[in-house]
């Protein structure tokens, strides 16, 4: 039977995977829904009901803050990021010794990559085959935000992700939360999540 798909989760499906994914942006001020600790309770439920469907992303904002965590989840994977100084300006930048400590807690900063400058919407390359590809999404071409990668573990991300919002980001509780939602331009475990 040579049709039988020997590894599953080597194949791409994001044209079911698309069907399975949804979109909302809710704010929220956590002061008034019972401050910091209901904040984590709510997180670690979005985090438990997203984390074995199709890939989402997830960006938590405050304005006029520029600070943000976001992440990408999906298929039992994360990856958390919180904004890099590449993307700060001013007293939003961050300091030596809070960088340190999102290095402590695991988060690394790759930002050995060069921006792409050229302005171009698009972006190919061609392979030493001679095939075109398409860079346009290619996360590569920008400089990174400090990541941390690995299995969810719902409640170990709504705590960081709590602590880093009240704690490192300067949320304020008083103030709404913008918390968008949103499908993955490829939501399949293939495309988001590719063996290594």
């Amino acid at each position: 039977m040579s049709d039988l798909i020997e590894h599953p989760g080597d194949v791409c499906t994001c044209h079911v995977d698309t069907e399975r994914t949804q979109h909302g942006t809710f704010d929220v001020a956590p002061a008034a829904g019972g401050g910091w600790g209901a904040w984590n309770v709510a997180s670690r439920r979005l985090v438990e009901r997203l984390a074995p469907d199709a890939t989402h992303c997830v960006v938590i904002t405050q304005d006029p803050n520029q600070r943000y965590v976001q992440f990408l989840i999906g298929h039992g994977r994360i990856r958390l990021e919180v904004s890099s100084n590449h993307y700060l300006q001013g007293d939003f930048r961050l300091s030596g010794s809070e960088e340190r400590y999102l290095a402590d807690l695991g988060f690394t900063l790759d930002d050995d990559e060069p921006l792409d400058t050229s302005g171009d919407e698009t972006a190919e390359d061609e392979t030493a085959e001679g095939e075109i590809v398409d860079r346009t999404w290619d996360h590569t071409r920008f400089p990174r935000n400090w990541h941390l990668t690995g299995p969810v573990d719902p409640a170990r991300t709504a705590a960081i992700v709590t602590h880093l919002l009240e704690e490192l980001g300067g949320f304020d509780p008083r103030w709404p939360i913008t918390v968008a939602q949103f499908g993955a331009d490829h939501p399949c475990r293939a495309c988001t999540w590719p063996a290594r």
